[in-house]
């Protein structure tokens, strides 16, 4: 009508949350134990689509047992493991068998469509580890033992079969574990006042 003004047009501006990272690995639980005390296990994965910051591994446990375990990702060479990516942090293994998850603080970004190897390492006594057979030289392990916590930068490898129970969770883009901000990929942040890699991933 004549003389009333009338709102201007209101504006609406949408931001779109950047895509949930997913994991690449073995995450099936079935298969044959096997000992790896003092040594370096694993098998290659590709990363298939994702690209993000790595947030944790997780390592299935395939018996009850004491000490620790560790895991770590790895270039691949073309023959093997290469160059060390990441390493997670040590974590108690658990009176009874499951998943357990190993925090990455600060996790390097993984590529898409790359090949990664995702190696254990333990110093538990009994048989923790969990593999199914998988193809010719996507297992390997040291050709040597490893001492727990030691990732060498370039250790000497035995090709194998060994398809073990591990998989790598990656965050969307800009995701870091342990910055006190939740962001997408993760389910909550706690900030490194209580510890490192305080996250849980989605």
């Amino acid at each position: 009508a004549s003389g009333v003004s009338l709102a201007a047009d209101s504006v609406w501006s949408f931001t779109t949350a950047a895509a949930v990272g997913g994991t690449f690995g073995n995450t099936s639980s079935a298969g044959n134990d096997d000992w790896g005390t003092d040594w370096l296990n694993g098998s290659k994965f590709n990363s298939g689509s994702l690209s993000g910051p790595l947030l944790s591994l997780s390592v299935y446990q395939a018996n009850a047992s004491s000490g620790q375990i560790q895991a770590a990702v790895y270039l691949d060479n073309g023959s093997g493991p290469g160059s060390l990516v990441a390493t997670s942090q040590a974590v108690d293994l658990q009176p009874a068998a499951g998943w357990l998850t190993l925090n990455v603080t600060g996790g390097p970004t993984i590529a898409a469509n790359t090949d990664y190897w995702l190696l254990i390492n333990t110093n538990s006594s009994v048989s923790v580890l969990r593999y199914t057979t998988g193809s010719a030289g996507q297992g390997n392990w040291t050709a040597s033992g490893a001492a727990f916590g030691t990732w060498p930068a370039s250790p000497a490898w035995l090709p194998g079969e060994n398809l073990y129970a591990i998989y790598a969770s990656v965050g969307a883009a800009g995701a870091v574990c342990g910055n006190g901000s939740q962001e997408a990929g993760e389910q909550c942040d706690l900030g490194a006042g209580n510890g490192p890699g305080s996250c849980c991933t989605s």
